[in-house]
């Protein structure tokens, strides 16, 4: 493998030698003893030369667990390679001996309650951080120093032992805290486990490691993935995640010569297609609940290239960003791609049409993605309701939504800024931060910390289809029982939005409230309603009169500790009837504002004019349709 990396090493020199000049940028970092973690506000901070491994110095458990995965490796194991100068390595190799030597491998307690506490703990053995060491970072020792003579029989030795406690400790941990098999982190505790059992094949427990991992692995694809290719826990940060964890074990199986089943490898396929449903137009992924507006969708293209030998997905995904947006997204992931000279060459070419439908029903997830088309300037809606949640990384929005168009998010979903359980998190996570509806100011269930909530109740997305001049999804939940809230989105001649939203049950001192978050700081009242004012593309809200409108601060995340303040605006039905009705029209526009008047909805027609065009749409037994005049 060594031979190979210096290949690539040579490959990218010549043909990405920005992406080289930034590696070794970062490796020089690290050098210093810098580095940028969860809690460290996006700036470098010295986290000890040698690293201080168990010091939470900014009070975040995700600095301490992030450090302690030691991803800062291949950056300097990169450099070595780029460069041959021996102190990139010996950083690392410094670095390991260090750490086994500071960071011993603690011992298993019996009782299962303790051990599930110890395990999901604030310290650098928590059970996710074993397996993504065994799997991603640990392992890359092997790929660009097995022979080089800096890498010591005594090294290897000491590497070796502490590769088999890992490996030892995912075995016996990890299938008790997730029995089910359903969550991310197992997905990568068995990567680990995979990837000692593929490194050490002569130890006496390596054949059994192996076995049990490809199973497990398999029940996590079973458990995780779903029909329709979604990742169950909704968010397409992670769900692009789980397409580089996932498609790692395929490079695995081609390159220790074993097969996964036949369903593992269309559940894959599946969730390939999901990575750009969920992508923004321009080309950041939609930030849904725990996710950053950032684009890891090339990530899921690359790795769909690297398993399938398939360019459509990274055409798909990359053909909205610049080259160097996407490279600075996989640039880690160069040294790990098969046939990276035909992958590199992809990137020079003109991105293909999109071969993929402009809605896709995510019946499991209780997601629906809405698009007019797939350029860039084409409008993209993502549409859910996603309760009971499945995972703690969700929001409390349902019947939230999400839409871009013009090249830019629009209305959107706040996504993650902070894991920390503060005030931030509690706000970003609350439905008067998201495009939703809410009762009485309530959330529409319990915050109970940054990862805990209290029980939620019945929701469903029940209908998405479309018809002649219109797409459209209908959902309804109960979480304010006994009142039921019925809410439609519909893009209607691939121009504009409508919002239907219908309540039965209410009491008549009870207040509604309808979120829109601006993205943009810039919103302004304008006659009926009120509209982004940025110099781009921007978008007008329309409500039904009789709505007490009020603007508020936002903010949207870019990433951990990084963010940008927007507005939000909060409309408001103080009282009224026990059935009540909403409409709201959303139009994106670039120059002149388009304007809407006369809009009424009845709970079943709604009818307005839009630049002087009428419009009539009717929500039914049949669906939402327009009725032509």
């Amino acid at each position: 493998m060594r031979q190979d990396m210096q290949r690539r090493a040579a490959l990218i020199q010549k043909r990405l030698p920005e992406v080289a000049q930034e590696t070794i940028r970062r490796a020089d970092m690290y050098l210093r003893g810098e580095h940028i973690l969860p809690g460290t506000g996006a700036k470098p901070l010295f986290v000890g030369n040698p690293v201080d491994w168990t010091d939470n110095k900014v009070g975040d458990k995700e600095y301490l667990w992030q450090l302690n995965r030691m991803t800062h490796w291949q950056p300097l194991l990169a450099a070595y390679a780029l460069t041959r100068e021996e102190k990139y390595a010996k950083k690392v190799l410094d670095e390991l001996a260090h750490w086994i030597e500071t960071v011993p491998a603690p011992q298993v307690p019996r009782d299962v309650h303790e051990m599930e506490v110890f395990f999901s703990g604030p310290h650098p053995w928590r059970i996710l951080e074993v397996g993504i060491r065994a799997y991603k970072t640990f392992p890359l020792l092997m790929d660009f120093l097995e022979g080089d003579s800096l890498f010591s029989a005594e090294i290897q030795t000491v590497y070796r032992d502490s590769l088999l406690e890992h490996a030892r400790l995912l075995e016996e941990v990890s299938p008790v805290l997730w029995p089910n098999a359903d969550h991310n982190h197992f997905l990568m505790e068995m990567l680990g486990l995979l990837s000692v059992a593929l490194l050490f094949p002569q130890e006496q427990d390596a054949p059994r490691w192996r076995e049990t991992a490809i199973r497990q692995l398999e029940r996590c694809s079973a458990a995780q993935l779903t029909e329709g290719g979604g990742q169950i826990e909704g968010c397409p940060m992670y769900h692009n995640g789980c397409m580089f964890w996932f498609g790692h074990s395929f490079l695995l199986a081609a390159r220790y010569g074993f097969l996964f089943s036949k369903e593992y490898v269309e559940r894959y396929r599946r969730a390939l297609d999901y990575s750009a449903f969920a992508l923004r137009p321009n080309g950041e992924i939609i930030s849904w609940g725990d996710s950053a507006a950032k684009n890891n969708a090339p990530l899921a293209g690359a790795y769909g290239y690297g398993v399938f030998h398939d360019m459509r997905w990274f055409h798909a995904v990359a053909r909205y960003s610049r080259k160097e947006d996407v490279l600075r997204e996989i640039s880690d992931h160069l040294w790990r791609l098969p046939n990276l000279e035909m992958l590199l060459e992809q990137l020079e070419e003109t991105a293909a049409p999109v071969d993929l439908p402009c809605l896709n029903w995510q019946k499991p997830l209780k997601q629906v993605f809405l698009r007019s088309g797939w350029e860039k300037d084409d409008i993209s809606v993502m549409f859910a309701c996603r309760t009971p949640i499945q995972n703690l990384h969700a929001h409390i929005d349902p019947m939230g939504f999400d839409l871009s168009a013009l090249g830019k998010p629009l209305l959107v979903d706040p996504g993650i800024v902070t894991y920390q359980d503060n005030e931030l998190r509690y706000r970003l996570k609350s439905p008067a931060y998201h495009n939703t509806l809410t009762v009485n100011r309530r959330d529409h269930f319990a915050y109970q910390g940054s990862f805990a909530y209290g029980a939620q109740k019945y929701g469903e997305i029940y209908d998405a289809t479309e018809n002649d001049r219109l797409r459209y999804a209908a959902a309804v939940h109960i979480e304010y029982a006994p009142v039921v809230h019925r809410r439609a989105l519909a893009l209607v001649d691939g121009a504009f939005v409508v919002v239907l939203d219908r309540l039965e049950g209410l009491k008549p001192e009870d207040s509604v409230q309808i979120y829109y978050h601006f993205n943009s700081v810039q919103v302004q009242a304008v006659d009926g309603g009120w509209r982004s004012a940025d110099e781009d593309a921007n978008i007008a809200v329309y409500p039904m009169s009789g709505l007490r409108g009020t603007l508020l601060e936002g903010i949207v995340g870019e990433r951990v500790d990084v963010w940008h303040a927007s507005t939000r605006l909060e409309l408001e039905d103080a009282a009224g009837e026990e059935t009540r009705a909403y409409a709201t029209v959303l139009c994106p526009f670039s120059g002149k504002c388009p304007a809407a008047e006369g809009l009424f909805f009845d709970g079943k027609d709604c009818t307005f004019s839009l630049d002087g065009k009428a419009y009539h749409l009717r929500w039914d037994s049949h669906g939402v349709h327009i009725v032509e005049e």
